[in-house]
């Protein structure tokens, strides 16, 4: 039977992204780049915190989801009978990342000169060196060569760094994947699992974890795709266990990874389930922000940049960023320009760059 698209899932990486963008919010507040001590006094300020206290102090965890995601999303893409070539596989990676990674990294470097000359330092991310934009060029800003949280440019590019890394590994274990399902990616996730809970050193297990559990969780939504209502009841409750665990069991157990792992699993498997049941198509209406999702993550940082800069040169408080209106502004702004970017820049330079390519014998 052919699969769905999963417009619930694209509904899903879009509030993850934003949830990236929600925690760094008080970015704005911070004297200079990498001085954030001073944030923690303004926590609680934000606009509707009490709201939405979840998305700016644990946002930063929907990093994590979206692994979870790309491992569902790679799973139900590519393993299939006829295994895609090498070069297919890298041009399709290459052509949706690089492009949209290049334009906002250059952007930044610049921004960041301009900072450098208007106020004698940088703005959010203070490691912008030669070393760290040679690293950023190559999608290795997270690869632990200078120290993880040491972050550079566009900082949140780092958890996509990591996942270039793992996107060469699944496709190595394609064949595997292919022949054995859901057993070759619990042995690879068990893997990972093992390469986190004991602390090997290396920064790639965890998001190895994460990304082999979403495809684990693609193969478990194949299995009852003609039963979507038990998949929902897994997914609430997956969704209960993990709140469990970091509410009553945390102590006992510890719910760092494992209570993201499963909440997160768990919120996938819903959202995907949602699209079985949707008669309607109510989430086609809103594929465009999955589309658009990439952009919400790459670009909410040189946005930030250019407010912070041009609320400098007007002498504009920064405490403009706790009234509502501003707040309204900031998020529109930020979804307008992913929206710009992926239907003029995104879309047709990918679609180009995969036709040129390919196209070559």
């Amino acid at each position: 039977m052919p699969l769905p698209h999963l417009c619930w899932l694209d509904v899903l990486r879009a509030l993850a992204a934003l949830s990236v963008v929600l925690t760094h919010y008080l970015t704005f507040h911070s004297p200079q780049a990498g001085d954030f001590g001073i944030l923690g006094h303004s926590v609680g300020e934000q606009p509707f915190f009490g709201l939405l206290k979840l998305f700016y102090t644990q946002g930063s965890e929907a990093v994590n989801l979206f692994w979870v995601i790309s491992g569902f999303v790679f799973a139900s893409t590519y393993v299939k009978n006829e295994i895609v070539s090498a070069r297919i596989f890298f041009v399709n990676r290459f052509a949706r990342l690089y492009p949209l990674h290049f334009l906002t990294l250059m952007i930044v470097a610049v921004l960041q000169l301009v900072s450098l000359a208007m106020t004698g330092h940088f703005q959010i991310f203070a490691n912008n060196s030669l070393c760290t934009l040679v690293l950023n060029l190559f999608f290795a800003s997270g690869w632990g060569i200078v120290p993880l949280f040491s972050f550079s440019f566009n900082g949140p590019i780092w958890s996509v760094s990591l996942e270039i890394v793992i996107y060469a590994i699944f496709f190595l274990s394609l064949r595997l994947v292919v022949e054995y399902r859901s057993l070759a990616v619990a042995v690879i996730a068990l893997f990972f699992g093992l390469l986190s809970v004991f602390h090997v050193p290396g920064v790639f297990w965890p998001c190895g974890l994460y990304f082999y559990t979403g495809c684990l969780i693609f193969f478990l939504w194949h299995r009852f795709f003609l039963s979507p209502y038990f998949l929902l009841f897994l997914g609430g409750l997956g969704v209960f266990l993990g709140g469990w665990i970091r509410c009553v069991g945390g102590a006992l157990f510890g719910y760092g990874t494992w209570y993201n792992l499963i909440l997160f699993s768990a919120i996938v498997l819903i959202a995907a389930a949602l699209d079985l049941v949707d008669t309607r198509k109510i989430g086609g209406h809103f594929r465009i922000f999955g589309e658009m999702s990439y952009g919400i993550y790459l670009w909410h940082i040189p946005v930030t940049i250019t407010g912070i800069l041009i609320l400098s040169f007007l002498g504009i408080s920064r405490d403009v960023i706790f009234t509502k209106t501003f707040f309204f502004f900031y998020l529109a702004l930020i979804l307008t320009v992913a929206y710009v970017s992926y239907r003029f820049f995104e879309h047709p330079l990918r679609d180009y760059i995969r036709k040129a390519w390919n196209s070559v014998s």
